[in-house]
């Protein structure tokens, strides 16, 4: 929406116009009716900020904001692109992170789905099998698989009910999922998980926060605005207090030095850009790092974690298999005549 809004007032169409152009050539019916009334709320004289912010779900606090600061300076369209450009790599980003939600979650489902069935059903049929030919004790290993073998499946159903509730909260409730996640930091070892988590939360507000400092908000609002992207509870109060520090008279930098959450490297490119007089640009540049970081830390993660499962999940395999074909053995030994059982 943003970009094809900001491609057809590159190309002279007045705002109001593509507005409407845009409400007539989209199928999603909230989208049409939000593009028409704010279209005609233009045509009566208000400002498009002051229309849009009507339909945050079309038009959120970020886009009103500068919206509203680009109407004052001018480059209205600039200003939609700049959005897009955000807004899509934020996507691009979260398309990258979503294997690693997705990938474990469904191997581990199929997996206890198959364990369950093998250790549940089909090894105590196979072993009735084996006693009904005779056999009167089962080699030693597949008696500890068949003791053991209902709690392996039951630990699978475990992590993956576990895995499926982190994924719900993730989507729906990312403030509770950051905070059982930080909780559970200190006592599980997810040292990787919680750096690529840090980094993206990281590019969430550094890359909002030069988007708008960039397009004219001032820096008490734009900080306000880019806490509302994180999602871990320790950073978003973190980003709030220091936009009331900076309310209060103090110099960014001041503030993220007392703080004392963010990275030393934010502290120092603040620090630097106060003295030039420009904070977006270097913030711009640092939200690129933090984000191309975190892209490779998710690819990273991910390459690691495909070869673990896949050696998991062979691995229980292979001892559900020798489970049935180490009795199989004795049993065809002893109908060939060898060693009785």
């Amino acid at each position: 929406l943003y970009r094809h809004l900001a491609s057809l007032l590159e190309a002279g169409m007045p705002l109001v116009e593509a507005l409407q152009l845009l409400g007539r050539e989209t199928t999603h019916e909230g989208l049409r009716l939000a593009l028409r009334d704010v279209s005609q709320r233009m045509r009566m004289g208000e400002a498009f900020a002051e229309a849009a912010v009507r339909y945050p779900e079309v038009f959120d606090e970020h886009l009103v904001r500068v919206l509203q600061a680009a109407e004052k300076g001018g480059g209205l369209d600039v200003a939609l692109r700049e959005m897009a450009d955000h807004l899509e790599g934020m996507a691009e980003l979260n398309h990258r992170l979503t294997p690693l939600f997705i990938y474990p979650g469904a191997v581990m489902t199929v997996l206890a789905g198959v364990c369950s069935f093998f250790f549940l059903f089909a090894l105590p049929r196979f072993l009735q099998v084996y006693r009904e030919l005779g056999m009167q004790e089962l080699p030693l290993f597949t008696r500890i698989l068949q003791a053991i073998g209902p709690g392996i499946a039951a630990l699978l159903v475990l992590v993956v009910a576990l895995v499926l509730t982190g994924l719900i909260l993730r989507w729906y409730w990312p403030p509770l999922y950051f905070h059982i996640l930080h909780w559970l930091g200190p006592r599980l070892p997810l040292g990787p998980w919680q750096e690529i988590l840090y980094h993206v939360e990281m590019t969430r507000f550094i890359t909002t926060l030069s988007v708008l400092l960039r397009r004219g908000v001032s820096l008490v609002p734009a900080l306000q605005l880019a806490a509302e992207t994180l999602s871990h509870s320790l950073y978003r109060k973190a980003a709030l207090r220091c936009a009331g520090l900076v309310g209060l008279g103090h110099r960014f930098s001041e503030a993220l030095r007392e703080v004392e959450v963010f990275p030393e490297s934010l502290l120092v490119q603040v620090t630097l850009a106060e003295k030039e007089g420009d904070l977006a640009g270097p913030l711009a540049r640092l939200g690129r790092l933090y984000r191309h970081q975190a892209e490779y830390l998710a690819q990273r993660g991910l390459r690691l974690l495909e070869p673990a499962l896949i050696l998991g999940a062979g691995l229980l395999v292979f001892l559900a298999l020798l489970s049935i074909f180490a009795p199989l053995v004795l049993v065809v030994q002893q109908l060939s005549g060898g060693e009785s059982l």
